[in-house]
């Protein structure tokens, strides 16, 4: 029998931690919007996938069986929806949405039936509602997409659209790209959208360019990320190349780059501010092996260390983990970071917080009491 205590609650969170190349910053696990509850995809009896809805405050703890599956392939949060996609043959996918009040999966619209679209969609805004963006069926790769009311998923119409990036919490960035000279793409102009499908500013290639520039070499390429600041007034896009990540954080209203800096993980949810980012980072030891992960604050005006990184460390610890796989994501209220290490099947509790020490940070040994 599954007991429904803090250390379980916990459990799930980390079981179904996954990293996606591309990080999509609203894969499960997640919050709710309410904060109330974590979902998250776990093994359950015979290793088979199970979604857990994990309720805070009645810490209480119920498993979900998925529909018969082959694989889950990815689960994610749109708005405040549950999406589960899962191969089911060669090239054959179905998705389900789960539905809390009913305790049951529901299928995804008759028109995107077999296809992979729920890696691809972006919860954005039109026309002063919420929607999802999704590609075209047979115009993949020409920049059409299909719009879809939120919640119900009705087909509304198709839009134009470039390169769209979900910003988090309905915010969106549509990206404008060019070839240059050497043939790469690089940005033109970066249009943000809030979500009430207003376009509220435009990020000039110049702007644009100031993010990808903070560390000791450019950027080439377009963002790979994109975040809303917890109070809606700022923007942050991330430029990446091997593992670094030069980024930016710009004012909403003018379009401008407020200030920006370099660090090596974006892998997971940071904490975005206006004036400061929070994230975690991995140290290196004197002969170049990975030996502890750092709480880093990032602000405006910090000088790179030796190495180019620019952050202050708030706290080292000598845990074993791997940030291109084991993700963290940040708490409903910022207050702290959770981080699934695979490697030793645990959870780290870490706080967002000045002084922070080790004793403050909880470990939680990851097993599923019966």
């Amino acid at each position: 029998m599954v007991r429904a205590t803090r250390r379980l609650l916990l459990v799930f969170l980390a079981l179904g931690t996954v990293w996606i190349a591309g990080c999509l910053p609203d894969e499960l696990p997640a919050f709710t919007c309410d904060g109330n509850t974590i979902l998250a995809i776990a093994p359950g009896a015979n290793e088979s996938s199970v979604l857990w809805a994990c309720d805070i405050p009645a810490a209480k703890v119920t498993p979900y069986a998925l529909p018969r599956l082959l694989g889950v392939d990815l689960s994610r949060m749109l708005g405040d929806q549950v999406w589960v996609q899962a191969t089911i043959g060669a090239r054959k996918y179905k998705c389900w949405r789960f539905d809390p009040a009913g305790r049951q999966f529901l299928a995804g619209p008759a028109e995107l039936e077999g296809r992979p679209w729920v890696r691809k969609a972006i919860a954005g805004s039109r026309d002063g509602k919420k929607c999802l963006f999704v590609p075209h069926k047979d115009k993949d790769n020409d920049g059409t997409y299909d719009v879809f009311s939120y919640p119900d998923l009705k087909k509304t119409g198709t839009v134009p659209l470039v390169n769209p990036m979900t910003a988090g919490r309905f915010w969106w960035v549509d990206v404008k790209q060019k070839k240059n000279d050497e043939g790469h793409y690089e940005v033109r102009q970066i249009e943000v959208f809030n979500p009430r499908g207003k376009r509220v500013c435009s990020i000039s290639k110049e702007e644009a360019e100031k993010a990808a520039s903070f560390g000791k070499r450019k950027m080439r390429g377009l963002p790979r990320y994109a975040r809303i600041s917890d109070d809606g007034t700022a923007l942050l896009l991330a430029f990446g190349d091997q593992g670094w990540y030069s980024f930016g954080l710009f004012d909403v209203k003018t379009g401008k780059c407020l200030w920006g800096g370099i660090t090596q993980t974006l892998w997971g949810t940071p904490l975005v501010r206006r004036a400061e980012v929070w994230t975690l980072r991995q140290e290196k030891g004197a002969e170049g092996q990975w030996d502890g992960t750092a709480l880093i604050r990032l602000r405006q005006g910090q000088k790179p260390d030796e190495k180019g990184r620019t952050g202050q460390k708030m706290l080292v610890l000598p845990v074993d983990t791997d940030l291109s796989r084991d993700r963290f994501c940040v708490s409903p209220d910022g207050t702290q970071f959770v981080l699934g290490i695979r490697r030793s099947a645990r959870l780290l509790l870490i706080p967002i917080k000045e002084e922070v020490t080790a004793k403050d940070v909880q470990s939680v040994q990851l097993k599923i009491d019966k």
